[in-house]
This record gives structure tokens, sequence and C-alpha cells, in this order.
């Protein structure tokens, strides 16, 4: 689009002189780039490496499960007359293994994969709400930096308009309250710009956060695509949600996970065995030699049967309850998704409507409007009314802009996918 053209070309006129005598800062790079952005948050955000710990360290848990139990080993001394040690009749040594049912095994390991996957999702999810934020303050950065542009391309009309009224007011063709309140319109113009240059050091100090970057790190400019376009059906999205939110990823596989508790507590029906031998020394007969031992668990006890009957109940209901959770997020996810796709048209079709018809009459009022007051064939309140239009279009393009990027940035977030809508 040739304003977003424009306003670039009047950038590197009128603001690179600014940022040359900044010295807040180092002196900044042309363009910044959201990818290499993006990447370098994957690389160094504290919460991103954090992120990696926990995953490796799920991971690592895995390996652990669907192994036996360590074995144990036992010493007794016994018939000891005055509790004497010397004077024991009998030392044994007993090795032991507990063998549990072997679908146990395969079960816990199958737990500790989904709580391993379960950990990753989550790890996904934050990366990103971490990038949703990122994109967030860059498309907000744009912004402030497009309206710092708009400030400079206003200062200069300002200062024409009050060459304009004081070349007037010389030749007795206007009053002195005309210059005043071009004078006004210019120190408007100039606080705007401080003001607009904090908050945009306020977003890239958020920016040099999120980035791990040392405050006097510089950022330097942000840059969107010039025409904005989307075209991704509604079901489409809907469906990208489905696999890739990793919220939502999430939810689903805690039904897995319940399900696979619900089958380890029935395999607690099932009976555990603990096997033994056993070294023997006896003064009393003068033997030396080995045992064996066998024990199996007895689940199916009366009196214990209630007790694994109600943890079979109990997961029972978990996985009805991972079900509906799952179904809740699921609507909300689609609920956001909507959400912001309604927003992305919405904003969209705003844009092409003001810079189809308002920009290009509010910029040919306004040099129509300055030709006559140079002309001395209108006055001062002409030239304000048309300035004061051409502003509001301005500025009403580039919130809606920056609404329709923000739009964008929501839905991306929302569907979990880190592609690119613009299409």
């Amino acid at each position: 689009m040739r304003y977003l053209v424009w306003t670039i070309g009047i950038l590197v006129v009128y603001a690179a002189p600014a940022r040359s005598q900044d010295s807040l800062l180092l002196p900044e790079p042309a363009v910044l780039s959201l990818q290499e952005l993006e990447a370098e948050a994957l690389a160094v955000n504290p919460t991103m490496r954090a992120v990696l710990d926990r995953i490796t360290g799920a991971e690592a848990r895995v390996g652990a499960e669907g192994l036996p139990d360590a074995p144990e080993l036992s010493y007794r001394r016994k018939s000891m007359p005055g509790f004497s040690w010397g004077e024991s009749m009998t030392s044994e040594w007993e090795l032991t293994q507990k063998i549990r049912f072997p679908g146990k095994y395969g079960t816990d390991k199958e737990l500790a994969e989904i709580q391993a996957a379960h950990t990753h999702h989550e790890g996904e999810e934050t990366v990103n709400t971490v990038l949703h934020r990122l994109r967030r303050d860059y498309a907000n950065l744009w912004f402030i930096q497009q309206k710092i542009v708009l400030e400079n391309e206003n200062l200069r009309i300002t200062e024409r308009v009050l060459g304009i009224a004081r070349a007037r007011y010389g030749v007795g063709g206007s009053k002195r309250n005309e210059v005043l309140m071009a004078e006004m319109l210019r120190t408007e113009v100039r606080n705007n710009l401080l003001d607009l240059r904090q908050t945009e050091l306020g977003l890239k100090a958020r920016i040099g956060s999120i980035l791990n970057r040392q405050p006097r790190d510089t950022i330097g400019y942000a840059v969107i695509s010039e025409e904005p376009g989307f075209a991704v059906p509604l079901d489409t999205l809907l469906s990208i949600a489905d696999r890739l939110r990793p919220m939502l990823v999430h939810k689903s596989m805690r039904i897995d996970e319940r399900e696979a508790i619900l089958v380890r507590a029935r395999q607690d029906y099932l009976p555990d065995l603990r096997l033994g031998v056993t070294y023997t020394d006896s003064k009393l007969s003068g033997m030396k030699g080995w045992g064996v031992s066998a024990t199996m668990t007895l689940p199916f006890a009366p009196w214990s049967l209630g007790r694994t009957g109600s943890v079979v109940e109990e997961s029972e209901a978990r996985v009805n309850e991972a079900l509906n959770s799952y179904e809740a997020m699921k609507n909300d996810v689609h609920a956001e998704v909507r959400e912001a796709y309604l927003r992305v048209n919405a904003h969209m079709e705003r844009m092409h409507n003001i810079a189809s018809t308002i920009l290009p009459d509010a910029e040919q009022s306004l040099r129509v409007s300055l030709a006559l007051y140079q002309n001395s064939e209108a006055g001062y309140e002409t030239v304000h009314q048309a300035y004061s239009a051409y502003i509001r279009s301005q500025g009403d393009y580039f919130r809606t802009r920056l609404e329709y990027e923000l739009s964008l940035v929501d839905l991306r977030f929302a569907t979990g996918y880190n592609g690119t809508f613009d299409l």
C-alpha cells in the first residue's frame, strides 16, 4: 500500500536524525525482524530454558519406570542369650526381590511417557504465551514508531503553517492570534513526539526483557507486511487449533493418562510376588545351608477388596472428569479462535474502507487548504480543520492496522500455529 511505503520513506528522512541524537541507547539497527526475535527468545529467554529443563527431567523419569524394584539384603542373628552378639546360635543372610505382576511394569512405563508428554505440551503452551507477548509488543512498537513518523510529518506541516502565518502577519494579512495558534499547534506536536519516544523506549525495554538482553542493548525499527491479507477459512482454523494448540492437546492427553491410571488401579486386583534366597549358619545344629522363600500378596482377600474397589471407582470418575474438561477446553479454544477470526476480518474491511476513500480525500483537502491559505484565499480555521481531518484519518488507519495485527497475533495464539496467516 502506497501510504505504508510513504510512511517508511518519511521514517528514513525524519526519524533517523532523531535517533542519532538519542543518548539513552546505542545506535540502532535499521530493521527489526520479528522472526529473528522469536528465534532469539526461544534460545535465550529464561522461561524457555526452564521449560527445556522441565522436559528433560520428565523424560529422564521415563527410563526409571517399568523396571523392577531394588532388591533387599537383610542379615539376622538369632538365639542370643542375654542379648549377647557373640553368643548368637544362628545367623542368616537373606536376599529378596519384589516382582510385580508383569502387566504392571508396562502400565507404569506408559504412565511415565504420558506424563513426560504432558510436560512437553505444558512447555509448548508456555512458549506459545511468551511468543504471544513478544508479538503483541512488536506490533505495538510498530504502531508507536509509525505514529512517530506521522508526528514528524505533522511537525513539518505545522512549521509550514507557522511560516505562512508569520508571513501573512508581516504584511498585515492576518492577526497575531493566528501566529500564536500555529505556534501552539507546533508545540503540541513536539510534546507528542516526546511522549511517543518514551512509549517507544518502554516497549523496547519490554521486548529486551523477553529477549533477556542487557538494558543498553538496542532494538531497531519494527516492520510488518505492506499489504495485509487474510483468506483462511474458519473451519481450517478450528481444525488447526484441535491439532496444534498445546493446552488443548494437553487436555486430550489427560484423558489417556486417566485411562492408564484406571488400568493400573484394576491391576491392583492382581497379586505381586516376593522371592528370596537365604543362607543360614546354625551353631546349635551345626548346619550351614541355603533356603528359598516365596511370598504372594492376596489383594482379592475379602477385607482388602473394598479398598481396591474404591480406587477403581475413583479412577473411573477421573476419566469422566478428564473427558468433560477436554470438551470444555475445546469449546473455550474454539470461542477464542472465532472471536479473533471475526476481529481480523472486521479490521481488514475497515482498513480497506479508510485507505480507499478517507485517506486520499483528507490528503487532498489538506494540500488544497494549505495552498489557499498561502495565497490568502482561506483563513487559518480552514487549514486547521483540514489538518485535523488529515490527522484523524491517518490515526484511524494505523490504529485499525494495529488492531488487525493484534487480532492476527491473538489468532496465532488461539490456534497454536506459529506460521503466518498473511496470504
